[in-house]
């Protein structure tokens, strides 16, 4: 009953997507979200529930391509992105082809692999297009803060062990207990809550707190006191989820948006965000009243021991195992994707968790090098915006210099492990928000340095092109 009435609401957003496509991702939040504990609630948890906000998703970039023109807005606005854009499409093709080499039963992993790349792109140029205003950024950060902030009670339902014979809090629904162990013996439980898996609740987790402690760096704004309590519950939840490449997150986006800060001797907000940082931590370890060894900031802190050794793994190690073990050219695309495991064709699947071996398995060398020639034309102009952005001080800075800093926090997400980009939701609030960034010399009126900038029009818009 319950999922006859989701796949309803599913219906009715794709087609409200498709009418008002500004507030599709809206949607495309809820039902990325509720999709895990409805199918948890579901006999037999339908695996296809997990890509329920694709409809919504797709709905809303339709009605972009027949209403806007998203690539030429984009092609124009930041041209040095054209040409490694069109290359790294080209390279899929080869990829593509490759992984038909188990046979036309490995269709529907390539069809996954394409979605896994092609997503992205679509959701940056519908992220581009999105906002007209400071302000439908603020509606969007905020809306996302206080819906994941409820969305959390679960977490600590199931860490104080309330509600524990709800299928929709945990992962007992799919007959699994998360734990990790650390140390000498010690363990602790990985916490889902309303989630389908630990990595998802300590990615919102984690966004959760980055997204509340930006909208605490805009001055002169009200609800200070609400975003610090969201803060510190996004902190404690990143811990319970037991996943240290969430508990980084948090950290590099403060390391970006503090650097930032330093660089251009704005000491007085560097010493702000640090106290903000300082009170929600205290916040966050005085709520839990954990302090004995066996405790999740216990877990926690084995992090800095062992970033230095997973990070070479994950950058070099894993890469060079991937091309001695599936040459060159790779294993061919969506061999190493999430989801691929419910198709039951082993052979095609591979063990690669970083994001760089899954680049490496899944495109090849040559494919390879096309993202990072792609990486770095969008990563140009986002450190330009990001510069420029805490140079200027001004009251709507606040905005692009938090979320570029929660684009370098996926990054290094994503280089330790790409499994939580698997989900639809994610990668697709990832990229939209990437998209956002870049169109921030627009809605955020900061000037940014590209050479060259002048004005041109898009029906019934007008955006900034580089030449």
């Amino acid at each position: 009953m319950i999922a006859d009435a989701f796949a309803a609401f599913v219906v009715f957003a794709a087609a409200w997507a498709f009418a008002r496509w500004r507030q599709a991702i809206f949607l495309v939040i809820v039902v990325g979200a509720l999709q895990d504990p409805i199918r948890k609630l579901t006999p037999g948890t339908p695996a296809i529930m997990a890509v329920s906000s694709f409809p919504v998703f797709g709905a809303a970039c339709l009605a972009v391509v027949l209403h806007q023109k998203p690539w030429g807005a984009f092609a124009q606005a930041l041209p040095r992105g054209r040409r490694p854009t069109v290359l790294f499409l080209l390279s899929l093709l080869p990829a593509t082809v490759l992984t038909f080499q188990y046979g036309m039963a490995a269709l529907p992993i390539a069809v996954i692999g394409l979605f896994g790349y092609l997503t992205p792109l679509a959701a940056l140029l519908f992220g581009f297009l999105f906002a007209r205003n400071a302000a439908d950024i603020r509606r969007l950060v905020i809306f996302y803060v206080c819906f994941t902030g409820l969305l959390m009670v679960g977490s600590f339902m199931e860490y104080l062990h309330l509600g524990s014979d709800w299928a929709a809090i945990g992962t007992s629904a799919f007959g699994v207990r998360w734990i990790r162990w650390f140390e000498t013996g010690q363990q602790v439980d990985m916490i889902s809550g309303f989630y389908r898996s630990p990595d998802l609740m300590g990615w919102h987790a984690a966004a959760l707190s980055i997204f509340s402690l930006t909208l605490l760096t805009e001055k002169g704004r009200r609800g200070k006191v609400l975003w610090l309590v969201l803060t510190a519950l996004g902190v404690m939840a990143t811990l319970m989820a037991g996943r240290r490449k969430m508990i980084i997150m948090p950290v590099i986006w403060s390391a970006v948006v503090l650097f930032a800060y330093l660089r251009e001797g704005r000491l007085g907000r560097a010493m702000s965000l640090f106290t903000l940082l300082a009170s929600a931590a205290a916040v966050a370890y005085a709520a839990t009243g954990e302090s004995n060894a066996s405790s999740y900031y216990a877990y926690a802190a084995t992090t800095q021991r062992d970033a230095s050794e997973r990070l070479l793994q994950s950058t070099v190690g894993s890469v060079f195992g991937t091309f001695e073990q599936s040459g060159i050219l790779g294993r061919g695309i969506g061999s190493a994707s999430q989801g691929t495991q419910h198709i039951g064709l082993e052979e095609a699947r591979g063990w690669q968790e970083s994001g760089l071996s899954k680049l490496a398995v899944e495109l090849g060398a040559p494919g390879m090098l096309c993202a990072f020639l792609l990486a770095w034309a969008i990563a140009r102009p986002c450190l330009d915006i990001l510069k420029n952005a805490t140079r200027s001080g001004g009251g709507a800075a606040a905005l692009p210099i938090g979320m570029a800093g929660f684009i370098a926090a996926n990054v290094g997400s994503f280089v330790i492990s790409h499994q939580v980009y698997g989900d639809s939701l994610v990668l697709i609030l990832t990229t939209f928000i990437l998209g956002v960034v870049l169109s921030s010399s627009r809605w955020a009126g900061i000037e940014v340095q590209l050479p060259a900038i002048r004005s041109y029009n898009v029906p019934g818009r007008e955006f900034a092109q580089t030449r």
